[in-house]
């Protein structure tokens, strides 16, 4: 077995390369930034030559070993050059794993969705007894994790 990198091990098949790693609690933190080449304009599909700026974006990403993570990822600002673009800046996404405007990985989503989905039918009676829980997948697993963070009642997590 050859060896890896940290990345491959954290990230496998995403353009991300590594800088800091440390820990704090029961919590993982991760600085990274994106190796892909610049993208293309979502608007006209012009690709990107001129970086504009760069800044730090923060995502929750699904546990690792049993710590949450939290990624701090370096991205780049690009310039659109069409004039007749309504775009004129855009940020770039890495492939597998940002969206536009996303606050967790998409890996994090998934895994959010997915258990928001097999307590769907918890939610939906729970919310009849009082636990108020959203209808959106982010919110109702947040919602779910306060409740198993409280014992009910005869020791369950009901």
């Amino acid at each position: 077995m050859g060896l890896c990198e940290l990345s491959d091990v954290l990230f496998p098949g995403i353009e991300l390369r590594v800088e800091r790693v440390y820990v704090a609690g029961r919590s993982l933190f991760v600085d990274a930034i994106g190796t892909a080449p610049p993208g293309r304009c979502p608007d006209c599909g012009n690709g990107a030559r001129r970086v504009h700026s760069r800044y730090w974006r923060r995502l929750a990403d699904r546990p690792v070993g049993g710590r949450e993570v939290f990624v701090r990822l370096r991205v780049r600002r690009f310039l659109c050059d069409i004039p007749m673009c309504r775009r004129q800046t855009f940020v770039e996404q890495v492939e597998g794993f940002t969206r536009s405007h996303g606050q967790s990985s998409l890996a994090m989503r998934d895994l959010a969705r997915f258990v928001a989905v097999e307590l769907g039918a918890v939610r939906e009676s729970a919310s009849a007894d009082g636990w108020r829980c959203p209808a959106d997948g982010r919110h109702s697993f947040a919602c779910c994790r306060r409740r198993w963070s409280r014992p009910g009642p005869r020791g369950s997590w009901e």
